[in-house]
């Protein structure tokens, strides 16, 4: 019964450890939605300074004001680039995040297969001791009888 005991506490340390990893692996995915969210409004800005720069070459816009459209998209292009290395950073985090939550996981698995193999086990064995009981009572009765 301490053998239960004893891996019932671990497996509650594995299962506190396993919560800590869901809420990092959380936290990591709410922010490569976050970074992904503004990389599209970066996109879709850029995309909209070119199609007024195509429009403005067509109507023969100030040269002026497309230097300063030119200068925009290629800020905007310095932080798209900017954007996608710290996407591709954050993916890389969170997916060592997921391999870890995984371990974890498997870990909490382990230990609850541990115990219950271990309350099996035990009530076998209660089951077992239970009849040899029956069988020494019966035979107990079967020589007081005779006697």
């Amino acid at each position: 019964m301490g053998n239960i005991q004893s891996l019932s506490k671990i497996l509650n340390i594995k299962d506190l450890e396993k919560l800590s990893l869901q809420k990092e692996y959380k936290q990591i995915v709410e922010r490569f939605e976050d970074v992904g969210t503004k990389l599209y409004h970066v996109l879709k800005k850029k995309e909209e300074a070119e199609k007024t720069v195509e429009v403005g070459l067509k109507n023969k816009m100030e040269a002026h004001s497309l230097f300063s459209y030119y200068q925009y998209i290629d800020k905007l292009a310095h932080e798209e680039s900017d954007l996608h290395n710290e996407l591709q950073n954050i993916r890389m985090e969170m997916d060592l995040k997921q391999q870890k939550l995984t371990d974890a996981h498997v870990e909490v698995k382990k230990f609850e297969t541990l115990i219950d193999r271990q309350k099996q086990y035990i009530k076998k064995e209660e089951n077992r001791m239970e009849a040899l009981f029956m069988d020494e009572l019966s035979m107990l009765q079967f020589v007081a009888k005779r006697n």
